[in-house]
């Protein structure tokens, strides 16, 4: 649960609005560059372990490292929070800090008297700062220009009908450490209103939900419909990705995924939330609007599990309640950034405006071994990538046929990217990474 960036640590700066019981930071898709802290400029730095500071990322190469120190920081408005512990990073893969808002055991941590600390959130409760280790998550949708993270409150104007809680799935070891929820059915509702029921009967999976990952990565048997359905095409030869014509982002369809079965919510999420950013050209994809990238992907066979990132969670208003096992999720009402009223979330147990809890648990698989149906992309002549056929009802014009402007990574505004990866406390993915940086070792 740090803050680095670059060659040493990002001192939180950013549009940030305090209360008592609340911090509100708006996030940005492009933050502005940040002030970095510079160890020896600071009064209240002191070193730890030099050198101790280590992570190494599932990707290859993937490795953050430098020093432990300590320092005083603020968030802006917020009383000083002294002693902090921080990873100075002096190898940084994506040039990023990172703000961990996750469970203390996917902390950054060695062997060594640097192996236990206090994380932000923790000493933002610790200090009064906040009541509770919670946090809501607003992403908006893309063409908003900013969203916002609130620790320890809730804006009730940024979703509509009901906020459900659900409770926190176990991992394999029997403990809650990622922010596992049931998914108890998905579906698609086609230009016309018929709604194609995609999961089967009893389907219920525990599903990691994850900002710090771009792409929804979903279990074969839900994902090749779907893909088949937007008329995906698979870019073998090229980069890699599942290639839809741009102008889905015009269609009318929506997703829905239901959670906590019975008595549970289903999020709608638009088929312009998963049209990422444009790879071809008309001139190299045959379609008027151009190919891009679908924001959606199989799960990985090492992996196990369903990962709900940014392409869905722009549509879900998320609560995250550390302290007692639980996210809530409401319908995200895109486009009022300018609106707000926020709850603070006490000490206790309930969450604030939450309606109802649904029970259902999921089970977590234990490895994906089918393989994707999605047709590998075909040509026409040399270079121009033949566009697959839907098999869904999308009611997309060739007159509004647009290209799409991809999914964007949000960050702290003036403090580069906001990685913000709920399922991790120390761990995050790069501005635009589209795969979910787990942690491999510590």
């Amino acid at each position: 649960m740090n803050l680095f960036a670059g060659a040493t640590i990002v001192a939180l700066v950013g549009s940030c609005i305090a209360s008592p019981g609340y911090l509100k930071l708006d996030l940005h898709k492009r933050a502005p560059s940040a002030t970095r802290l510079v160890p020896s400029s600071s009064s209240t730095y002191q070193l730890v372990e030099q050198a101790g500071f280590n992570i190494t990322y599932a990707a290859p190469g993937d490795t953050d490292a430098g020093d432990w120190g300590s320092d005083t920081i603020t968030i802006n408005g917020s009383s000083p929070i002294n002693n902090q512990q921080i990873g100075v990073a002096s190898v940084l893969v994506d040039q990023h800090g990172v703000m961990g808002v996750g469970y203390d055991t996917n902390e950054a941590k060695n062997d060594g008297p640097t192996g236990v600390y206090q994380s932000v959130m923790d000493n933002l409760v610790k200090s009064g700062i906040i009541h509770r280790k919670a946090f809501s998550l607003y992403l908006n949708d893309l063409e908003a220009s900013t969203g916002s993270i609130i620790l320890g409150g809730i804006d009730t104007t940024k979703y509509s009908g009901d906020l459900v809680a659900l409770p926190l799935q176990a991992t394999q070891d029997g403990l809650v450490k990622e922010y596992y929820v049931a998914l108890t059915g998905v579906s698609f509702t086609d230009a016309t209103g018929e709604t194609t029921q995609l999961s089967p009967q009893g389907y219920s999976q525990a599903t990691l939900l994850d900002s710090g990952t771009t792409n929804t990565f979903l279990t074969n048997d839900i994902f090749t419909p779907l893909a088949l359905g937007f008329g995906a095409v698979l870019d073998a030869e090229g980069t890699g990705a599942y290639l839809i014509p741009c102008s889905l982002s015009n269609g009318n369809g929506t997703i829905g995924y239901l959670f906590g079965g019975e008595g549970g919510i289903t999020i709608q999420v638009p088929l312009a939330n998963i049209v990422g950013g444009q790879i071809y050209t008309p001139d190299n994809f045959d379609d008027p609007s151009g190919g891009c990238m679908l924001a959606m992907e199989t799960t990985r066979e090492s992996s196990g599990f369903s990962i709900l990132g940014d392409s869905f969670l722009r549509s879900a208003y998320a609560v995250f309640d550390l302290e007692n096992q639980v996210a809530a999720l409401g319908q995200a009402d895109e486009n009022k950034a300018s609106t707000s009223n926020i709850v603070v979330i006490p000490t206790g147990t309930a969450v604030p405006s939450a309606t109802a809890t649904a029970m259902a648990t999921g089970t977590q698989l234990t490895a994906i071994t089918a393989e994707t149906q999605v047709p590998e992309a075909s040509f026409s002549g040399s270079s121009l990538i033949l566009a697959g056929t839907p098999t869904f009802n999308l009611g997309i014009s060739s007159s509004t046929a647009t290209a799409g402007s991809g999914p964007s990574s949000f960050g702290y505004s003036g403090a580069g990217s906001f990685h913000g990866c709920p399922d991790s406390g120390s761990t995050g993915s790069g501005s635009g990474s589209k795969f979910h940086r787990a942690l491999a070792t510590n």
